[in-house]
């Protein structure tokens, strides 16, 4: 979804949140950073309450477009 959203609008910046899956995020992140081609603004781990809803292993991507 994000490298189709890029394609229709150019991103200004991307930021990767994780449950406790650290591995996963940064492998997204470098996976996004080359089809992209710049990398994201941050990855960070998303508070416990969010963790809860979606469960460990989960992971996201919050954009901003031109």
């Amino acid at each position: 979804m994000t490298l189709e959203d890029h394609a229709r609008r150019p991103l200004k910046w991307y930021a990767i949140g994780h449950a406790a899956a650290k591995e996963k995020a940064e492998a997204l992140g470098n996976t996004l950073a080359s089809r992209l081609g710049f990398p994201p603004l941050y990855i960070t781990e998303i508070s416990s309450v969010v963790a809860l809803n979606s469960s460990p292993g989960a992971v996201s991507v919050v954009t901003m477009a031109e």
